[in-house]
């Protein structure tokens, strides 16, 4: 497994955005959790000794694909019922959390959702992960084409599932 670290010395290449949501309450990561961060970027070397975005369950962006590991209980602020922010400079790297490189997506063009104007909707993402990832990423790569096929069943006059 290759390990990602928490690097004082490790900047952003692009500017920082502000966030926009409200953010209601902190509460406590407990042990053992392990929640997802997307690099919609490149690959990170070192993740930077900021307030960074994770969610629960699997990632709901593209590219590349990071899991923390909860060694220890954190605090994070809650977004809502996926996300969560951590800021990885209140941590200590390699005993409060892990941080581990999981693999990238891909668009499975097997499963193109198209409207009836032969428009593309959506497209399913296929989980691309390191070989000890593999179980997680056949659970995630499943869920995504259960999502798609859901979407052309519940519309059917309006899409329609193609291999593009």
């Amino acid at each position: 497994m290759k390990q990602i670290k928490i690097s004082a010395d490790t900047k952003k290449t692009w500017t920082r955005m502000p966030w926009l949501e409200e953010v209601h309450e902190e509460t406590v990561i407990p042990a053992g959790t392990e929640l997802f961060h997307v690099s919609t970027y490149d690959q990170i070397d070192a993740f930077a000794p900021i307030e960074t975005c994770f969610t629960y369950d699997r990632p709901f962006l593209q590219g590349e694909i990071y899991m923390l590991k909860v060694s220890r209980p954190v605090k994070a602020v809650v977004v809502d019922d996926y996300e969560v922010r951590i800021d990885l400079g209140r941590v200590t790297d390699c005993v409060d959390i892990e941080i581990y490189y999981v693999g990238h997506t891909e668009f499975d063009s097997r499963y193109t959702l198209v409207n009836q104007a032969g428009n593309i909707v959506d497209r399913c993402i296929h989980y691309v992960v390191e070989p000890e990832f593999a179980e997680l990423g056949q659970r995630w790569n499943e869920h995504e084409i259960r999502a798609i096929e859901t979407r052309a069943k519940i519309y059917p006059l309006m899409y329609h599932i193609e291999n593009r």
